[in-house]
């Protein structure tokens, strides 16, 4: 089943032909690079698309999950130094999206040498 946009795309613009392609920045990026998409919404990797405009059109609100009375939680806006105290349970990152998972692994990894102790 089509989103509701798309579908209320194709009503208002029957003449128009849409077709919705799914991949990684880089894999968009190799699409854009060779005319085979008019537009791409992407989520991240800005240095691939450096020759393209970059138009804003959502905002991801990512949560940190922790249990009820973790010390993370009396902290309102917790810097990446304050996170790489404690370990990752698990990477909200798809596999499919290495640039932004290196980004962020290397981040962290840059914080544990200066790292404190969890309060």
């Amino acid at each position: 089943m089509l989103p509701p946009i798309i579908q209320t795309f194709r009503e208002r613009y029957p003449n128009v032909q849409f077709h919705l392609h799914r991949g990684t920045s880089e894999q968009i990026a190799a699409m854009a690079e060779f005319d085979r998409i008019d537009f791409a919404i992407a989520t991240g990797s800005q240095s691939l698309f450096g020759k393209y405009a970059l138009l804003p059109c959502y905002r991801w609100h990512r949560r940190i999950v922790v249990p009820k009375g973790h010390p993370l939680a009396a902290i309102p806006q917790p810097t990446i130094e304050e996170l790489a105290a404690y370990p990752i349970g698990a990477w909200w990152i798809r596999p499919r999206s290495v640039n932004a998972r290196r980004k962020l692994t290397s981040c962290l990894q840059g914080s544990r040498s200066r790292r404190a102790e969890p309060r």
